[in-house]
């Protein structure tokens, strides 16, 4: 019941006061000491949202989450993310789509992460 999901075309609507601010207060009452987000951009604009409901980063709640983008390091606080490291997920996909359409096979691979700990988390 915690777990937020959304689309990127409701976004918007999701971080208006309305909507947002008492998901927050939810979180709140649920003790919730941390959010992993699916990108670095919503965890970027989640930041300012929980300090004016009050919560401090990372004091009061920690934030992780996942792309290791540029955006991780000029917030405040520095966002704890996830990146691929040296690999390039971009061309690995490409690869294997080159593959398929060259009529070889192509199998699905796990990629690894790496975390990049920073302030937030």
């Amino acid at each position: 019941s915690l777990v937020l999901w959304y689309s990127t075309d409701i976004r918007s609507v999701l971080f208006s006061d309305e909507v947002i601010f008492p998901i927050v207060r939810r979180w709140q009452e649920e003790n919730c000491t941390a959010i992993i987000c699916y990108n670095d951009d919503l965890a970027c604009q989640l930041i300012p949202i929980l300090a004016k409901c009050g919560l401090s980063v990372p004091d009061d709640i920690s934030i992780v989450s996942f792309d290791n983008s540029y955006l991780c390091e000029i917030g405040s606080p520095p966002i704890t993310s996830l990146s691929h490291g040296a690999t390039n997920v971009g061309s690995v996909a490409a690869k294997k789509l080159l593959a398929l359409m060259q009529g070889q096979e192509a199998h699905s691979e796990l990629l690894p992460w790496e975390i990049v700990e920073r302030v937030s988390g």
